[in-house]
């Protein structure tokens, strides 16, 4: 049973604030990287695409203010 308390209380503290702040910290440096490797055929598409898509996401998520007391 420890586990599941352990499992109840980590869903609790996953709020969206702190996804936004995740998907921001995943989302620029990626797109930073596909940006870069634009110019190679093929090879920077996948990453600016997904860091953009991530950035924008948690930018707002941050933005509508929701989950923050």
């Amino acid at each position: 049973m420890p586990a599941t308390r352990a499992v109840a209380r980590m869903l609790r503290s996953v709020t969206e604030f702190r996804i936004g702040i995740a998907m921001v910290a995943f989302g620029a440096p990626t797109a930073v990287v596909g940006a870069v490797l634009r110019p190679v055929p093929g090879a920077g598409a996948p990453p600016l695409y997904i860091g953009l898509s991530c950035l924008i996401t948690g930018l707002a998520m941050l933005g509508s203010g929701a989950g923050r007391h």
